[in-house]
């Protein structure tokens, strides 16, 4: 009977991030987190318009799916900005055909909900990558 070969693993540095990767990933986080702040603000002004409807767009097309592979580690990468807005649009899809369902649809409690589970994931994944970032200057 022939012996299990045993095969090495490749070293594993975070393939998918570089070291100048990592201060454009902090700075996505900090950009996903200004939307947020940023929608909620103009939610709370009751302003209308372009300005929140662009903010409005952005933060569909982009923060939940970016939270997401943040938390997940793919957000390396021209491929995980791909991932982002497939995921936020699966996301923002999925949330909204269950809310239907349930008969509880308000576009406000989905940007609640979707803001508040983004922003978490955000905030977890972003102190390491922030600290990452400085030390490897």
């Amino acid at each position: 009977m022939a012996e299990p070969v045993a095969v090495a693993a490749p070293p594993r540095d975070d393939a998918l991030v570089g070291r100048a990767d990592e201060r454009w990933l902090v700075a996505a986080d900090l950009a996903s987190l200004a939307v947020i702040g940023g929608l909620i603000f103009l939610n709370i002004a009751d302003t209308g318009g372009v300005v929140r409807l662009a903010v409005a767009l952005l933060f569909v097309t982009f923060v939940p799916g970016w939270a997401l592979a943040r938390a997940v580690g793919l957000a390396g990468g021209l491929t995980g900005l791909a991932v982002a807005v497939l995921s936020s649009l699966t996301i923002g899809a999925a949330t909204s055909t269950v809310m239907v369902w349930a008969n509880v649809w308000h576009p406000i409690l989905l940007f609640a909900g979707l803001a508040a589970v983004s922003g978490v994931a955000i905030l977890w994944a972003l102190p390491p990558a922030f600290v990452a970032a400085r030390l490897r200057r």
